[in-house]
C-alpha cells in the first residue's frame, strides 16, 4: 500500500475511535509526532509500529499487516490456519503468535 494511502487509512479510523493522536501515541507508546508523520504520509511504518497500532485502532494485528501489504491477500489466501490453544480463534501458521489474545502459539 502506497505512504498516503495508509496514512489516511489510519488517521480515519484513529478519528473513528475519537482519539487524538497524543492518546494513541499513550495508549501504542509511540510517540505523537511519529504518528502524525505516518498519517501525513511522510513516514511507512515498520511491522513493530503496525502491531503497536493495531490494538488501539481496532485491528487485528495481522489485518492491519495485510493492509499495510506486509502480507498479500494470495498468501492469506493460501495459508493454512491453526486454532490458537489459549482462546481457540483461528490464526495463520506463519505467525508466533495468537493475533486474538497475543499469547504465543506452539506450533
Amino acid at each position: 500500500m502506497d505512504t498516503n494511502k495508509l496514512g489516511t487509512m489510519l488517521r480515519e479510523r484513529r478519528e473513528e475511535k475519537g482519539l487524538s493522536q497524543v492518546k494513541l501515541g499513550k495508549l501504542s507508546g509511540l510517540h505523537h509526532a511519529h504518528i502524525a508523520r505516518i498519517e501525513r504520509g511522510e513516514r511507512f511504518p515498520k511491522g513493530s509500529t503496525l502491531r503497536k497500532l493495531a490494538e488501539p485502532l481496532g485491528f487485528s494485528e495481522f489485518e492491519l499487516c495485510k493492509l499495510a501489504g506486509f502480507i498479500s491477500q494470495d498468501a492469506v489466501d493460501r495459508v493454512d490456519k491453526v486454532k490458537c490453544p489459549r482462546c481457540g480463534e483461528l490464526n495463520p501458521l506463519d505467525v508466533t503468535r495468537c493475533i486474538y489474545c497475543m499469547r504465543n502459539m506452539r506450533r
